[in-house]
Parts: C-alpha cells; structure tokens; sequence
C-alpha cells in the first residue's frame, strides 16, 4: 500500500501519466474527423443552396463526405449557428425577422411549405432551423461575411504552447487534478497544447535525472572539464537557481583563475552530497512536485515569453486602433491575441500585411494568420 510520500508521489505520477495518456487517444479520435470541420467553401455552399432553394439531399451530395448523417448534421449546425451569428453581429431586424420562409400553406388537402425540402422541422432530423434559414436568406451574406464567420467560428487556432498553458497543467498537477483538465475544454487545440505542456516539463525531468548522474560522475573525475561542468550546471540551473547559478559562477571564474579550481571541486562535491541526500528536491517523481519557479525556468529554458513586456498594454492600444483605422475593430478580440503572437515571433510587419489584404477583399486571410502564428 503506498503510505510513504515517496510511494504517493510515484502512485500520482503514474496517475498523470495514464491521463495524458487517455487524452492522446482521445485527440487522436478527434483528428480522425477534422476533415468535416466546416470551411468558407463548405459554407458558401450551403448558403448558396438555401437562397437557391436547393432541396437538403442535393446539398449532401455536394459535400462529399463518407457519411449521409455526418454530412445532413454538419449542414444542419452550420445552419443554426451561422443564422444565430448573422443576428447577434448584425442585430436584430424587424424587416428582415418578418420575411417568414416557412409558411404552411393548404394545396389539395395537404400542407406545403417554402423552406427547401430536407429543413422541415417535421422531417426526420426533427430540428426546427427556420430562424436561421429566415436569418441567413434574408440576409444574404457576403462573401466577406461568410468568411468573417468561418474565422471566428471554425478557425483552427494555433496550437503553439506558452507559459500560461504550461503553468496551468502544472497547476491542476500540483493540486492533483489533473484528470479533470479536460473538463475546461473539448478543443482540439486545448488538449494538444496540455499534452505538448505536461510533455515539456517530463522531459525537462528526464533530462535532469540523467544529467545529474553526468554531474555525479564529472565530480569523481580527478581533472574536472571546466566546459562540461558549466553546461551540465546551466541545463540544471532550473532544479535550484541558486546552487546551480553559483556553480556556473564559480566554473567561469576557474577558467580563468586556477587558483579557484580546488575551491571549485570542494563546492561542486557539497553540491553532489546535497543531490544524493535530497533526491526529492533534486529528483522529483512527477510534474506535481515541482515548484512555479522551475516551471517558470522550464518554460524560459524552452524558449517561451515568461516575463511580458512591461509595455504590453501600450503595445495592445496601438494594435487595436491600427485596426480600427483598418475596419477591423470589430473582430479585435479574435485578432489581437494573433498580432501578439506575431510580434512575438518578430513577424508583426506580416500580420499588418495579411490585415492589409483583408481590408482590401482577400478572403482567405484567416488561413493566412494560422500559417503566420504556427
């Protein structure tokens, strides 16, 4: 039975690892079906056939994917969804709410309807969609509409990692929750991104347990490699700033004083008596037993923004009226997040050309920004 620390430390780990594990899996079965998230040629396509009356089976055909359901589904969501965007960002419309589309007429002691065959919300799907049909048909959406849509409803978000989602995993780790993380979000890109994170840090873990035995064994060495010794020391510095961060000192000012190498092996084998005592702060088991400091160090080691610029807001102002100037203003909150992270990469000149090309028609600019911000 695991009563010791040492046994429940190694008991969550194991814990966290099958979660991750089942959260593979689980993104791979979503990765199976991402070829049916909807895209501006898919939605053009059934706006198109319902301002043209197109019946509901017709449209399935045009589709083209495996399943008759999946496809009669797809239609069906994007249809709700859209109608229900098509009124929050244009508002209501008292013209356009009255243009009713399904009107039930007696012809020949039977029923008839102008909604296009297949959107009755008596036929077998049993979803009654005419708002939206009544919304998107009256509305007849632009192209730039639909795409402006597709972008923010459907766009796959970039998938790179930062800080906020390593120190996150670590968080619910730390607190032994990490089997519930799921539970904030079904997305796609959410979950590789708390997969990429927790794979980050065990590496880190992983690398530092073997390095240690390289440290241990460079200690024995009667003529120590003053080069290997600073890099093992710089690697490990994110296990303990302080003791690693005055090894690395002392290892450069030996290189260039002789006279501080016997001072050097006496610190260096204090440091390895501490290592092999204190395998929990040293050798830690899980994710969960590590600090916001190391994770911080991790995260910085990595190669990821810790410390934002102190001017952010100052930068986050200019890019939100750059893109009021550019018409844009409205699609901020979905925009900003992507200039940030372009100016972070030095590619922030790209993000105004590809908003440049929006303004001017290009639709295919959200498609742009995905490859931009990757």
């Amino acid at each position: 039975m695991s009563n010791t620390p040492a046994e429940k430390n190694k008991t969550k780990a194991v814990q966290d690892d099958l979660t991750i594990n089942n959260l593979r899996k689980k993104l791979a079965t979503q990765s199976q079906s991402a070829n049916n998230i909807p895209d501006i040629e898919i939605v053009t396509t059934i706006t198109n056939d319902l301002i043209a009356n197109v019946p509901l089976k017709d449209t399935i055909k045009k589709l083209k994917i495996k399943k008759t359901k999946d496809s009669e589904k797809l239609i069906l969501d994007v249809i709700a969804t859209f109608g229900t965007w098509l009124t929050h960002s244009e508002g209501k419309n008292s013209e356009l709410e009255q243009m009713e589309l399904f009107d039930v007429l007696p012809l020949n002691g039977k029923n008839i309807s102008k909604v296009p065959t297949g959107y009755e919300p008596n036929a077998s799907h049993k979803r009654d969609i005419v708002k939206a049909l009544n919304r998107i048909i009256s509305s007849n959406p632009t192209p730039e509409v639909i795409a402006r849509f597709v972008a923010r409803t459907y766009k796959v978000r970039s998938a790179s990692l930062d800080h906020a989602i390593v120190a996150g995993v670590w968080g619910f780790a730390s607190r032994n929750r990490l089997d519930k993380i799921a539970l904030v979000s079904d997305d796609k890109v959410f979950i590789s991104q708390v997969i990429a994170a927790y794979d980050l840090i065990k590496f880190a873990m992983l690398s530092a347990q073997e390095k240690m035995l390289k440290l241990v064994k460079l200690s024995k060495q009667e003529k120590l490699s003053l080069n290997k010794l600073s890099d093992l020391a710089t690697s490990l510095s994110w296990l303990s700033e302080y003791e690693f961060g005055q090894l690395v000192s002392s290892t450069e000012l030996a290189k260039i004083d002789s006279s501080a190498l016997p001072g050097l092996k006496n610190q260096l084998n204090k440091l390895v008596k501490r290592i092999q005592e204190m395998p929990e702060i040293f050798s830690p088991v899980g994710i969960h037993s590590l600090t916001a400091g190391q994770i911080k160090r991790i995260s910085a080691s990595a190669g990821l923004v810790v410390d934002h610029n102190p001017d952010q807001r100052g930068i986050e102002f200019e890019i939100r009226q750059s893109l009021k100037k550019l018409g844009l203003g409205n699609d901020s909150d979905l925009l900003l997040p992507e200039a940030i992270r372009a100016s972070e990469k030095g590619r922030l000149d790209d993000f105004w050309s590809v908003m440049q090309n929006r303004a001017e028609g290009d639709l295919t600019w959200a498609e742009q920004l995905q490859e931009l911000t990757a």
